[in-house]
């Protein structure tokens, strides 16, 4: 099937999620849930029904688009002033818990795969640490949870990406060059990566926002370009930290900050472009994902790989969680509440995709579909238990 066809599929589920998104949410049925059903039951790994042939080049030109969106917008949209009245719970998760996370994902893998290369390991831990707020919409949006939660989940799943990616850059950049340049070499790439992608995305994101509240406020600039600006100062962000040598993806999320930060009057605009391009972001994914990744890899599933995914979502998460938050005024209720809902999504799926196709080495598929596995059980665990959780954390 060509990519007329997989423009008809993913607008046809797009509109019929859309005209009973209202309802289905109210059952605890996302979108996500939907597209990826509809995927495993008419593709490939279903009826085979519909089919898409698609060359690794354009799956890795639209992941990477997607994530340089993702990362922007999930830093861009993060509300300082809520931020600075609950600050000690998403500072906790962004560091102790973390840490900790990485350290059990890896252990986790050593003991379930002892024969896979470690920093394969390590690659597995950092992928599977990012979460997803778009997969927790129906707790984020929820006022019967409480604010503090709410904007602690918000915040986490908005930076901790961004956190985690130059890690994975470096991991990745370790496995491509350790056997043909020196340690110094590849150390110096990454260096040069890292700090270039920030001043990059630091100098694009500040002098952006800046003319762009300059012009909002001489009402030069139209309401729907106060919206398509994320899109915009994103892209540019990435190339212009690419011609200095830095990574793309670090400038957007700093780029996204540094929005954050001179655009306040701005914000609530980025906000609804954010909410939307997130949305297809998540449909154009899924739907690759259900099509064309599950088929790929799920020969490589064992138990190994079913019990790894359920403790990244229970184990390797909660733990963590609960330790990062001891000593705070917090109930069990609570700390298992946060604990709980730390979904892998997209940023999961993105990282793994790119990852993929820079490594391009076959010994790296079951690690990756670990990553799909976990992913999958993430989008219909949490969005099942969503609806009944919240009313368990407010129960007396």
């Amino acid at each position: 099937m060509d990519h007329n066809y997989l423009l008809l599929v993913l607008a046809g589920i797009v509109f019929f999620y859309g005209l009973f998104s209202g309802f289905l949410g109210k059952k605890n049925i996302s979108g996500p849930m939907l597209i990826i059903a509809f995927a495993l039951l008419f593709g490939p790994s279903g009826l085979n029904l519909i089919s898409f042939e698609i060359e690794i080049e354009t799956v890795e030109y639209i992941a990477e688009l997607a994530l340089v969106l993702v990362l922007f917008t999930g830093a861009s949209t993060v509300k300082l002033s809520e931020l600075k009245k609950a600050w000690q719970i998403p500072v906790r998760l962004l560091s102790v818990g973390l840490l900790l996370t990485i350290f059990l994902g890896i252990a986790v893998g050593y003991y379930l795969f002892p024969h896979t290369n470690f920093y394969a390991l390590v690659l597995l831990a950092l992928i599977l640490t990012p979460t997803d707020a778009a997969l927790g919409k129906a707790v984020v949006q929820n006022r019967d949870v409480p604010e503090s939660l709410r904007e602690s989940i918000n915040v986490e799943s908005g930076l901790n990406d961004g956190i985690i990616f130059p890690m994975i850059l470096a991991t990745t950049a370790v496995m491509l060059h350790s056997s043909a340049e020196s340690e110094i070499g590849w150390g110096i790439f990454i260096v040069k990566q890292i700090v270039f992608g920030f001043v990059g995305g630091g100098i694009v994101g500040f002098l952006g926002g800046k003319f762009a509240v300059m012009a909002s406020k001489r009402d030069w600039m139209e309401v729907a370009y106060q919206r398509l600006l994320s899109f915009a100062l994103a892209i540019i962000s990435y190339y212009a930290a690419e011609a200095m040598g830095g990574n793309g993806f670090i400038a957007a999320f700093v780029a996204g900050m540094f929005i954050t930060l001179t655009t306040k009057s701005l914000q609530h605009k980025l906000q609804e472009f954010g909410d939307a391009e997130s949305e297809l972001l998540l449909a154009v994914v899924f739907l690759f994902v259900g099509f064309i990744t599950v088929p790929a890899l799920d020969s490589y599933w064992t138990w190994r790989t079913v019990v790894y995914a359920l403790l990244s979502l229970t184990v390797i998460r909660m733990v963590p969680v609960t330790l990062s938050l001891l000593g705070l005024h917090l109930s069990w209720k609570e700390i298992l509440f946060l604990g709980w809902f730390g979904p892998r999504g997209i940023a999961s799926t993105l990282y793994a995709i790119i990852v993929f196709a820079k490594l391009n080495d076959p010994a790296m598929n079951p690690i990756f579909s670990v990553v799909l596995l976990t992913v999958l059980l993430s989008i219909f665990l949490h969005g099942v238990s969503a609806l009944p959780a919240i009313k368990y954390l407010n129960k007396r």
